[in-house]
This record gives structure tokens, sequence and C-alpha cells, in this order.
């Protein structure tokens, strides 16, 4: 914070929205109920942290927005289809969640968006260990090519354990941690198509499993545990 302080553009813009929050009177006391009932069952969802409104009856959110337009600075953005980084597109069976764009730009920014795709995100064998490899010049671009996957994970979630893993040895990488990063990002070469979707008529279920493999870890022979759950 004394950092950003420090900052007259961060200052500016943090004057800016403390100008707004006063002009729209945002922390007017309100008596306490929880919620409010609206006509037949129709539910209203408003996202005041990232401005999203949501709804199962269009007809009542162009009222409420009608509403809300008179007494606060609305911007209407018309249909969601970007979501914190998360693509959304409508199909007749629901929506599927991809991130298709910010892989595309990871593997730019690394140059492996024409390299080979591969089947599995990392090899199960040789184990990988602390110290295989030579340490790097510059672990910069490991380190931060490995951090980008970890967003990747709302929708990749077969990468969750592997970014998970090599995240481990990045206090001090070695050229054969990078080996493995670039293999994971040739696996995501191939996934680029792939996303998540969520049918309007599932049922939801969910199911979870769990697995261990004792002293699995050559370096200090701790164990491993991991768990999947399927919703």
């Amino acid at each position: 914070m004394a950092q950003a302080l420090k900052d007259p553009n961060w200052r500016r813009a943090m004057s800016e929205e403390c100008n707004t929050l006063v002009h729209n009177v945002t922390w007017e006391l309100v008596p306490p109920e929880t919620h409010s009932n609206i006509v037949g069952g129709t539910i209203l969802y408003l996202l005041i942290y990232v401005d999203d409104i949501n709804r199962n009856n269009s007809a009542h959110v162009d009222q409420f927005v009608d509403s809300l337009t008179q007494r606060f600075s609305l911007k209407n953005l018309g249909p969601l289809s970007y979501f914190l980084g998360v693509e959304l597109v409508s199909h007749k069976h629901g929506v599927l969640l991809s991130q298709q764009l910010y892989i595309l730009d990871l593997l730019t920014r690394t140059n492996i968006s024409n390299a080979k795709p591969v089947q599995t995100p990392l090899p199960t064998s040789p184990l990988i260990t602390l110290h295989s490899g030579t340490l790097l010049n510059d672990p910069t671009t490991c380190r931060t090519v490995v951090g980008n996957p970890q967003y990747l994970s709302l929708t990749c979630l077969d990468i969750s354990f592997d970014v998970n893993k090599l995240s481990k040895y990045m206090h001090q990488p070695t050229s054969d941690h990078w080996d493995l990063v670039k293999r994971l990002l040739r696996y995501l070469c191939g996934t680029l198509d792939d996303g998540i979707v969520i049918h309007r008529n599932s049922l939801i279920s969910l199911h979870a499993l769990l697995n261990a493999d004792w002293a699995s870890n050559k370096d200090d022979l701790s164990s491993t545990s991991a768990y999947i759950v399927y919703l």
C-alpha cells in the first residue's frame, strides 16, 4: 500500500473511484432486510462487485435496470460473453466456458503456438525431482509461465495437478523443469477447443474420489494425496 500511494496515477484512480461512490450515495444505510419477493417467482441476481446482472425473466430485468438508471450511472454492455477472463459461448444445450484467448496469448508469448501437441500434460516417468537438470541462469520466464496456467485451472481442470506439481520447483527451477513446463504448454496446444459445458437441463450430482501415493516424493519421501470432484 505504501508503494501504491507514491504513484500519482494510482492516487488519481482511487480519488475518482471515491468521488463516484460519494456521488452515487453508495453508503446509504437501509433497514435490515435480507430480501424481498418479486412477481410470480421471478429471480434477480445483482452482483455489485462485478457490476453484473443475471435473471430468469428479461422483462423484469429491464424494469429493474431502468429503476437503477434513474439513480446511478449505468452502462449496458449487452449479452454476457466474457466474464473475469472466461469466455461464455451460448448454444442450444446451455453454455460453454472457455479460456481459449488466454491460452492463445500464453502460447504466443512463449513461442509454443506452432509446436506439436502432446497427449498428456506431464510424463509419468521419469519422476520429477528437485535437483534434476541444471539451474537456469534466469528463472524469471519459467516462473512467469508456470504462474499463468494457475488461472487456466478455472476451465482447464485437467492441468490443475500438473501446475501444482511444477509450482513446487519454482524457487529453484532447472533445465529439466523448464522442459516439463514447455511440455505442459504443448499439451494446451491440443486442447484449445475444449471447455466446460454447462447443460441447462442437467441434474446436479456431486462425486468425489480420493487417492494417495505414500512416500512418492524422492526428495523428502513425503506422500502425495489427490482428489477429483465431478459436478
